[in-house]
């Protein structure tokens, strides 16, 4: 009789053991407030939505993402369920890539901050700007006889993460994205033909690029 008595109250005992860890998990609350952009120094205004429409939102415990609000997503004023802990809120342009060789690419933003939920409290995340975190780079020639001395010019712009832009012309003034290099420098040269249709290069020169803003390169012969 003793050994059926123990069998039936194996289960139990574990039913309770499963009922202690379920209540063990604690939950508290997270309201997303306000995130804007700052572009050219200025906020740029929100309409409707708590989150700005050209950022995503990435709420992560340690390495691993929980939750998240898509660009453009209208933010809800109900607060979101979380277990209790420390978490991190990333605020960020769709794609962080450094763009490749063939592309101008664009300005690209991002802003964290951590914060903790506690039992059965709301915490609010709120106030946050977006800052710009790559670098612009446009190429001018500063010598107007440039042009009529030399042909094909190519201003080659090289970064230390491998990125090599090709600038043709001397009209072209687009903006051309680069992650910050390590170093804060990139590198470039002239490719063209002189006035005897004989190729002319440069010796490679470093410009610093060491804040998330727009750089000119000036060209001169």
């Amino acid at each position: 009789m003793r050994k059926w008595i123990y069998i039936l109250c194996l289960p139990l005992f574990l039913m309770a053991c499963n009922q202690q860890t379920v209540e063990q998990i604690s939950e508290g609350y997270l309201r997303v407030g306000k995130i804007e952009v700052m572009v050219d120094q200025k906020v740029t205004p929100l309409q409707t939505r708590g989150v700005h429409e050209s950022l995503q939102v990435d709420i992560y415990q340690g390495a691993v993402r929980v939750y998240s609000y898509a660009p453009g997503e209208l933010v809800s004023d109900a607060p979101i369920a979380l277990p209790v802990g420390q978490y991190t809120l990333v605020a960020h342009s769709v794609d962080m890539t450094e763009p490749g060789d063939g592309s101008c690419g664009v300005p690209l933003y991002s802003v964290s901050r951590d914060f903790e939920i506690q039992v059965d409290q709301t915490t609010t995340v709120d106030g946050l700007i977006a800052l710009r975190v790559n670098a612009g780079v446009s190429v001018t020639y500063q010598d107007e006889l440039f042009e009529q001395t030399m042909s094909e010019i190519q201003c080659v712009v090289q970064s230390p993460s491998g990125r090599t832009v090709t600038i043709s012309g001397t009209e072209d003034h687009s903006i051309y994205y680069f992650s910050l290099p390590e170093n804060g420098k990139l590198t470039y040269y002239i490719k063209c033909k002189n006035i005897d249709g004989e190729d002319f290069q440069t010796e490679p020169k470093e410009t610093v690029v060491d804040q998330p803003k727009n750089y000119v390169i000036k060209v001169t012969l």
